[in-house]
């Protein structure tokens, strides 16, 4: 690594080197002529494609719908979600290991001897880290994924929402505490079909609610939602606090009392 020292300096690349700005200096370094990968780097580099992949098609299909303040950290933060939902349960790894589970007698059974022969070591088998490899199951462990950095629905509700079999969404009655000013909950519920092998987005629908916040309680709703015919079912559930004026409804533009969750996640047959 070189510095720059004349009067011109530059960033980026020009011819076979490259300049940069680090640490209040401008230096430059020469851009090697290959760049070995192994087995591991090559797959790494597949499975952060095709998690930028799906994060973007989720994005694109589901923030357009949202009525949500921007959040810079969204990007990195689904795309983490995503590393997670693939990742394998604990106990899903190779069971013929040193951390398998044995009978509780073996562990209480009297003091013996160790048998003095020589023990021939068994070789230890590797065990092949799962892919990054994302089919549609796997994109179940989204479910409770917050579109708002800075609050998710439990903050705003004391009993979670459910999505029936029929496809509707039900929110159970319960109270509401004051949201500032606010003089309505707005509720809506989007859902929206992805098709992650066509790379397509496909319908939206959403239904909303706006209730009153005069009596502090929440009545029991259900907000029917429509299956698309293939591709996986996006539910989500946005909640904004406003104020009602002259038939006139105003969100608040207040990060504490506005969130939108993904709170189901429905693979449907093709």
């Amino acid at each position: 690594m070189a510095k720059q020292t004349g009067t011109l300096t530059f960033t980026g690349k020009l011819g076979n080197v490259t300049g940069y700005y680090r640490k209040g200096k401008h230096v430059i370094r020469r851009i090697p002529e290959t760049v070995q990968q192994t087995v591991a780097t090559k797959r790494a580099a597949t499975g952060f494609g095709t998690i930028s992949r799906k994060g973007q098609l989720i994005r694109q299909a589901i923030v357009p719908h949202l009525g949500l303040t921007y959040d810079g950290s969204l990007v990195n933060r689904l795309n983490k979600a995503l590393v997670m939902a693939g990742k394998p349960e604990p106990g899903a790894l190779n069971q013929d290991t040193a951390m398998r589970p044995y009978p509780l007698d073996e562990a209480n059974a009297a003091s013996r001897p160790i048998d003095p022969r020589p023990v021939t070591a068994k070789p230890i088998l590797p065990v092949t880290p799962a892919p990054v490899v994302h089919p549609d199951d796997c994109l179940r462990g989204l479910q409770g994924f917050s579109f708002n950095g800075n609050k998710g629905i439990n903050k705003l509700l004391s009993q979670m929402p459910a999505f029936t079999a029929e496809g509707v969404l039900q929110i159970p009655p319960q109270p509401l505490r004051r949201m500032g000013p606010a003089t309505h909950l707005e509720v809506r519920a989007i859902g929206v079909g992805i098709d992650f092998e066509q790379q397509q987005i496909l319908e939206a629908l959403e239904t909303k609610i706006v209730a009153d916040l005069a009596s502090l309680r929440l009545p029991a709703l259900e907000l029917p939602l429509m299956a698309p015919g293939k591709g996986v079912l996006f539910v989500v559930l946005q909640l904004r606090a406003c104020i009602v004026d002259r038939g006139m409804v105003y969100p608040l533009a207040d990060r504490r009392y506005m969130a939108a969750d993904i709170v189901a996640v429905i693979p449907t047959a093709a």
